[in-house]
């Protein structure tokens, strides 16, 4: 991970600030309250992650559209609204 951050050019600081906010999300997730947000910015992050693949250091996009597709799914299921999350 180190070397491929250093291809990014962000630095290393950006590296813990990408696990903070992964670690962050899963462990929200488990929030009822805020797991919908958090599926959200998960799917957003993995969506950076899939353009930094394409645009700047190569290698498979395939991991980060796969777990973006399931945290999307994780935000929609979850959004406001949603039936999915009123009580029986």
């Amino acid at each position: 991970m180190v070397a491929m951050f250093d291809k990014i050019g962000l630095g290393q600081g950006f590296r813990y600030i990408t696990g903070a906010v992964e670690v962050a999300g899963g462990i929200a997730l488990l929030v009822r309250a805020v797991a919908g947000l958090a599926g959200a910015a998960l799917a957003a992050t993995m969506l950076v992650a899939v353009g930094v693949h394409l645009l700047v250091i190569g290698g498979s996009p395939l991991p980060a559209i796969v777990l973006g597709t399931l945290s999307g799914f994780v935000a929609w299921q979850l959004r406001p609204g949603s039936t999915l999350l009123r009580k029986a």
